[in-house]
């Protein structure tokens, strides 16, 4: 039986890899909700566009869909915007989903709802506690899909072609003279390629049992990378020399707490490490390669924003 999946944000950085996902599943129509960022002309599927902070442009969106990934989602500083991109927007895409009858729900969240660090092993089902404008709304957007019995994905920090933040911001660290650790480096964070999440939230769209639970499920690797392992690999691909230079974060973190970018140094200076015990077996997933040896793979794609200026 055929299975119609519309992705929200289908143009942003995982959205498109959840469309790539859907290329590979049989008996799979799909449905690309974009908004301001378009969606490739050669993607297959039914392209709609819509605002999800308007509802009336929602109308109609999605009748005969049987599921929805939702991958949407504002993620910058603006609290008036990530209100209401992340809840009004999804409150929107809520009531329309459950007026057009769709039977199952799978939502793209993140694990920075568990707000400042350090996190070693945070298990699931933790209770939030959000310090950012973008991740406050995104905890309640995932109260109000949790309420229509989603399925909610947390993952933290995603690489791959489209990342735009994690690895640039280590680069930024490589390229920043004098570069400077915090701790020598040693904070150790949960990573997911992009590639593994959308095929997470794909299986969680086609294949829903064994996602049942209501708990959110975490995503990454199954081994935690270092600021240090991971910008070694990356000063050999480029060319580039890693940092002599290292302050102990107890000592920096009271002068940096109220200037601008500290949230960037925290989450590089601290550990953000999730403990994900369902999420590969209920998804049928083989982590595979782990990041430091994917990394090399991805050249391109970073060598694009080295050239770019270091500009995210």
């Amino acid at each position: 039986m055929s299975v119609t999946v519309l992705v929200t944000g289908a143009g942003g950085f995982v959205g498109s890899a959840v469309v790539r996902a859907l290329d590979a599943e049989p008996r799979v129509s799909t449905r690309l909700l974009a908004h301001r960022r378009p969606v490739a002309a050669d993607r297959p599927g039914d392209v709609v566009t819509a605002d999800l902070a308007d509802a009336s442009s929602l109308r109609g969106r999605l009748d005969g869909a049987d599921v929805i990934i939702h991958a949407a989602s504002e993620v910058g500083s603006d609290p008036a915007r990530c209100e209401r991109v992340n809840v009004l927007g999804t409150r929107n895409l809520v009531e329309e989903a459950e007026r057009a009858g769709v039977r199952h729900l799978v939502h793209v969240s993140t694990a920075a709802v568990y707000g400042l660090g350090p996190h070693r092993g945070l298990p699931e089902g933790s209770p939030p506690a959000p310090v950012s404008p973008a991740s406050r709304s995104r905890h309640e957007a995932e109260r109000l899909t949790a309420a229509a019995g989603a399925v909610i994905l947390r993952p933290f920090f995603v690489y791959g072609e489209g990342d735009r933040w994690y690895v640039p911001g280590l680069l930024r660290l490589l390229t920043t003279r004098p570069g400077t650790w915090f701790d020598g480096g040693r904070a150790q964070h949960s990573v997911v390629a992009v590639d593994d999440l959308a095929a997470m939230a794909v299986a969680a769209a086609v294949r829903p049992e064994p996602f049942a639970g209501g708990v959110p499920f975490h995503v990454c690797e199954p081994q935690p990378v270092s600021v240090r392992a991971v910008t070694a690999v990356l000063a050999g691909m480029f060319g580039l020399t890693v940092p002599r230079l290292s302050l102990p974060w107890r000592l920096a973190r009271p002068a940096l707490r109220n200037r601008p970018g500290y949230r960037r140094a925290e989450l590089l200076a601290e550990d953000h490490v999730y403990a994900a015990p369902r999420i590969w077996e209920a998804a049928r997933v083989d982590p595979g390669a782990a990041f430091l040896d994917r990394l090399p793979a991805l050249a391109p794609w970073y060598g694009r924003f080295l050239g770019e200026g270091g500009r995210t």
